[in-house]
């Protein structure tokens, strides 16, 4: 149950990254597991002046919480390149376990001869028991909170056509492949009325550091379908992502909007 907490950290951190607008507000997504309550979730992207910030916060509640107490908090900032895409620099991660508390993963994006690497911050609070994957494994990867933002850029520019495309990310303790397995435009039924979405097929096909034998345990490394799906108009929110962890399917809705920050907008009190 704790590898199903950190995985849908990183999961539902990369889904919540929804874009920007010229008055930046928090967008409020609900988690189900198993079709029973799973998580809230908060999150708001800031962007300007070649630059972006997002941060996202996660509650648990339901089983889940009983089982894990997780709560987790991401924060992510980087550069927008010429191109438009988003470049990130500094990544961290704040979370609580039943048995673990004030954990952090804190990475930061150097570039190193031509090339950009993720390192562990000053700040990470991984243990010796969680060494850093090889170099190779982390050069040109992003972390969960760009993922999606790159995958909305994809489907701006038509870079997703139904296949091809790829995201390398990487947490801080696992690296996975987001692969890309088809993309339609459908018609679906979402916050009680129909209307017209993107739906993006893709597959996260794990890589490294998926260890059953961790102190926080793993996720199955088994690749596993995932699915997206994408207001079909310029602003490209998303709407939905399904993907299955532990036998059965989590689902992460979109459920309202706040003008608020995130603290402000109250997950925990939701």
């Amino acid at each position: 149950m704790k590898g199903l907490c950190l995985a849908a950290l990183a999961l539902c951190a990369g889904f919540a990254a929804a874009p920007a607008a010229a008055k930046p507000e928090t967008l409020l997504y609900s988690a189900t597991w198993a079709g029973l309550p799973a998580a809230d979730i908060a999150m708001r992207l800031e962007e300007g002046e070649g630059g972006y910030r997002s941060e996202i916060e996660i509650r648990t509640k339901g089983l889940p919480r009983l089982f894990t107490r997780f709560r987790g908090l991401g924060r992510s900032s980087g550069a927008i390149s010429a191109a438009g895409f988003a470049e990130p620099l500094e990544y961290d991660a704040f979370y609580d376990l039943r048995s673990r508390k004030g954990k952090r993963i804190s990475l930061r994006f150097l570039r190193e001869g031509g090339r950009v690497i993720a390192e562990r911050g000053p700040e990470d609070g991984s243990s010796s028991s969680n060494p850093p994957l090889p170099a190779a494994q982390r050069v040109g990867v992003v972390d969960p909170l760009t993922t999606v933002d790159l995958m909305r850029e994809a489907l701006r520019t038509g870079a997703a056509r139904g296949r091809g495309f790829h995201i390398p990310v990487y947490d801080g303790k696992r690296r996975f492949e987001v692969e890309e397995r088809g993309l339609t435009r459908e018609r679906r039924r979402f916050g009680g009325k129909e209307e017209p979405v993107l739906h993006l097929a893709l597959q996260l096909r794990p890589i490294a550091g998926f260890r059953p034998d961790g102190e926080e345990g793993s996720p199955d490394a088994a690749p596993r379908p995932l699915d997206v799906f994408f207001s079909d108009d310029a602003a490209l929110v998303p709407l939905r992502l399904e993907v299955a962890i532990a036998y059965f399917t989590v689902v992460v809705e979109l459920t309202g909007r706040c003008e608020g920050a995130v603290a402000a907008c109250g997950v925990a009190a939701r």
